[in-house]
């Protein structure tokens, strides 16, 4: 998560909120220290990755459960190289490829997921059960409301609900947006917000002239 304005070091790293590492000065040497702060990352199904890496989505619910299973096998082999303790004689395996999806599955680092149809929430929802890892939103989600069924199923309880405020209809799989999806979601028991994808419906949801809301 970042701060959407510049900061006096105007750097990357400084906009990050509880970065997951910082560095630190140790004597005349500085060090790479993990912090204890929740870790987020973002991941997307449906048109977007598709368009711009040329996949179906069969193809992208199998390189999802790929680099899943990488990432599992990372650490399983972490959990027992720390299970063994002192007498380890071989290196922490690590990967720096699959490391940011082993802490997804430890709960280190929690995901945001850009979604909009039943058949992605669908993959979506058996890779959450096989791997069991929990993903914290489902965003746009424009067919969230016709799947809850679905969605139910997830791995570790429901996912929150981020959804377009005005903003429905403008490509193949937005369009089942409803204006009454926030309400249904609601009375099923799920977390919802809105949200404006800023430049897409600009800053705010309904600006007015004058800056206000």
């Amino acid at each position: 998560m970042v701060k959407s304005r510049y900061t006096s070091q105007d750097t990357p790293s400084s906009m990050i909120i509880e970065a997951p590492f910082s560095i630190v000065k140790e004597g005349n040497h500085t060090t790479y220290k993990r912090n204890s702060h929740q870790g987020y990352m973002k991941m997307a199904l449906g048109e977007n990755p598709l368009r711009f890496r040329g996949l179906n989505r069969l193809d992208q619910a199998a390189q999802l459960r790929e680099a899943f299973n990488e990432a599992r096998k990372l650490k399983q082999a972490q959990d027992q190289w720390c299970t063994v303790g002192k007498s380890n004689t071989e290196p922490f395996p690590e990967d720096l490829k699959w490391e940011v999806l082993a802490q997804v599955l430890r709960g280190k680092i929690r995901v945001n997921i850009h979604s909009y149809t039943s058949a992605d929430f669908d993959a979506l929802v058996r890779l959450t059960n096989e791997f069991q890892w929990h993903p914290a939103a489902v965003h746009h989600a424009h067919e969230a409301y016709l799947s809850t069924g679905s969605l139910n199923q997830t791995y570790g309880g429901k996912p929150a609900v981020a959804m377009f405020a005005t903003n429905a209809r403008y490509k193949q799989e937005a369009y089942l947006g409803s204006q009454y999806a926030p309400y249904i979601l609601d009375q099923a028991g799920y977390e919802v917000m809105f949200k404006s994808d800023h430049p897409v419906l600009g800053k705010h949801a309904h600006d007015q002239k004058d800056g206000s809301i």
